[in-house]
């Protein structure tokens, strides 16, 4: 009798020699018979990151807390312009070169700028009697209220940026929840989720048909792109977690994730957009990996997958060192 494993593979075949399109549908039809399975090996924690500020650099870190919307400080601080409305890389792609720092034992966020003086704000600011403390603004079309961060960093972000803006932080005395899959969390100036996890052998596979797109029909050779290595796709698709498994895709099918005991649950793809043909180093923009991602996922181009806290610990510390499993759904064979 076939496995899921089997017909995994021949929807493999279909896809890459008969279509053009991700045959979702299919997988989705295959995957109402399925049953959890839980695995363990061959799979390993292979870097973590938090965004301090959103649509800034990226901070890796070999451990970190976690908090009741995520990583602790993760997304905490956004910048504004002078209208109140967020900045992010679609159109503003050099927020990348701020590099922000978290120094735990001083509490202060550290703004970091190529030939810049770097910025340190508090991590912990109070919401001040002057009603002009408090700032709104929205995140995927929900409203959220942060406090602005003050005079000083503001003129270095407008330096820097070369757009009057501000910094504020996300107000504590404000819940914003996210729902996906049916499932409501907290989080914090995060588009989408708690957590969004890679998996590397899904990066490798992608970074080969970069580097082999002229082979690709209807894909154009761009010899800037075609320079990408394996850490500056990683930060193009700006993920919490990045783990090591050895099947491309094997994510699509995992139901649950555990990390040192702590349980996530997935709860659904992420679907990517022109962010992530921002070069994170430079601010360049290019036109991959959106391009080769389009032939190999559809016009949904999902790549990575939403995570959400489900254990009730919410003040656990991660480390790359900790064991990992998963539980994945899989054809009950004996049906």
């Amino acid at each position: 009798m076939s496995s899921w494993k089997d017909a995994k593979r021949f929807l493999q075949f279909i896809r890459e020699c008969f279509m053009s399109t991700n045959p979702e549908p299919c997988e989705t039809r295959l995957r109402q018979y399925a049953e959890p399975v839980e695995t363990r090996t061959n799979l390993f924690l292979y870097k973590m990151f938090l965004y301090p500020v959103k649509s800034c650099g990226a901070m890796e870190v070999k451990e970190w807390n976690i908090g009741s919307r995520g990583f602790l400080f993760d997304r905490e601080w956004m910048i504004v312009n002078e209208n109140g409305v967020a900045l992010t890389q679609k159109r503003t792609t050099n927020l990348c070169c701020i590099k922000p720092n978290i120094n735990l034992k001083e509490n202060t966020l550290i703004l970091n700028a190529k030939g810049k003086t770097p910025m340190t704000v508090p991590l912990e600011c109070d919401v001040l009697s002057s009603s002009q403390s408090l700032c709104q603004s929205r995140v995927c079309m929900h409203r959220v209220q942060g406090i602005d961060c003050g005079q000083e960093v503001s003129d270095w972000l407008t330096d820097v940026l070369g757009q009057r803006c501000r910094l504020i932080k996300k107000n504590n005395q404000y819940k914003r929840l996210t729902k996906l899959n049916g499932e409501a969390v907290e989080v914090s100036f995060a588009n989408e989720s708690q957590f969004l996890l890679l998996n590397k052998a899904s990066l490798d596979h992608l970074l080969e048909c970069i580097q082999q797109r002229d082979h690709i029909i209807g894909v154009k050779k761009d010899d800037i792109d075609c320079q990408m290595d394996l850490n500056n796709l990683i930060g193009r698709f700006r993920a919490n977690f990045v783990f090591a498994s050895q099947e491309a895709f094997q994510e699509d099918n995992w139901k649950e994730v555990y990390i040192n005991d702590l349980k996530f649950n997935v709860v659904g793809p992420c679907t990517r957009c022109q962010m992530v043909c921002v070069d994170q180093e430079t601010g360049a923009r290019g036109k991959e990996p959106l391009q080769i991602l389009s032939k190999l996922r559809g016009k949904r181009m999902s790549f990575g997958v939403y995570l959400h806290l489900a254990s009730q610990e919410l003040n656990g510390k991660l480390s790359t060192s900790d064991s990992v499993r998963v539980v994945h759904n899989e054809i009950d064979e004996s049906s």
